[in-house]
This record gives C-alpha cells, structure tokens and sequence, in this order.
C-alpha cells in the first residue's frame, strides 16, 4: 500500500479554503435532494453550499430570540403610540374648547374696555392740560358765559322732555338756576 503523505505531522495550509473540512450532519432526504439540484445548477460543490448554510447559522445563532425581543418592543411602542394617540385627541378637544374661551373672553374685554372708556369720558371729549385751559379762557368771558347760558337753556328747555322722566326735574332746576 502505498502512502500520498508522509508520516508526522500533518502540512499546514496557508489558504484556509484549501484545508480539508469534515463535518458529520444529518440532513433530511428531501433537502439532501435540493441542495444537490442546487449545487448542480449553481456549479458549486454540496461542501460550499454546506459551508455556508453553517457560516449564516452560526452568524445568526441569536436571531431567534433577537426577533423575539424586537416583537416584544414593537409591541409596547404600539401600545404607547395608541396611548399618545388618544393624549393627541384629548388635548385638540381641550385646545379647540380653549380656543372658543379665549375668542369669548376676548370679546368680553374689548367690550368691557369699551364701556370703561365710555364711562371714562362719556362725552367724548378729549381731556388734556391745555385743552381744559382753553376752554377755561374762552368760557370766563362775559359773551361766552351768555352763548353757554343760551345753549344750555335751549338743551333744558322743558319742551324737549316728556313728561314724568327723571331728567324732566333735573332740567327744570337747571333751567331756574339759569334764568336766574
């Protein structure tokens, strides 16, 4: 008999694809059958296709329960964007309702600072230091005081009034004061 290698130990490849590999697996016929169509039809050994069958195995060992974690978390970001989703709703129908309050308190203010400024100067007069001098001037003379006396006494005048209002009074009076 003769020997291809000589005795001791064995050689060393320096190219890990050309060392010799021997695995032990247990495949089922009906695979065993697919895999050597495929080898066929690819050109490549059953060893390669083995091969690497192993490689991605052992590459991905932990796919298993890494998938089963990564369920676990979508569904707990399912369940906390269902929560955030009806928070969203609930606070656009607080936001909307708030809205509408602040539109009518708005008005409301417009309306009271209205009415304040009414009360304020309910003549409609514009008051200011020089203009209340003026007036002063003008109205301490002798003429001014009988043109105001007239006008007042036209606004007075009892004609003007329908009986039994409370200014009828008030209009009597001043309307005695001035002919005074």
């Amino acid at each position: 008999m003769k020997r291809t290698r000589k005795r001791g130990r064995p050689p060393v490849y320096t190219d890990p694809s050309k060392h010799p590999v021997q695995l032990a697996i247990r495949v089922p016929r009906v695979l065993e059958i697919r895999l050597r169509q495929e080898a066929t039809t690819q050109q490549r050994t059953m060893t390669d296709i083995m091969l690497h069958a192993l490689t991605f195995f052992w590459a991905h060992a932990r796919d298993a329960e890494e998938l089963t974690r990564t369920r676990k978390a979508v569904a707990r970001l399912e369940r906390r964007t269902t929560t955030l989703e009806m928070q969203l709703t609930a606070l656009r129908a607080s936001n909307a309702t708030l809205k509408r309050a602040l539109r009518r308190v708005t008005r409301e203010r417009d309306t009271a600072q209205q009415a304040y400024e009414k009360l304020k100067n309910p003549f409609g007069f514009e008051f200011s230091a020089a203009w209340s001098r003026r007036l002063f001037r003008e109205l301490s003379t002798p003429k001014a005081d009988q043109a105001l006396k007239r006008e007042l006494l036209k606004l007075c005048h009892l004609d003007k009034w329908s009986q039994n209002q409370p200014a009828t009074e008030l209009a009597h009076e001043l309307t005695v004061i001035l002919t005074r």
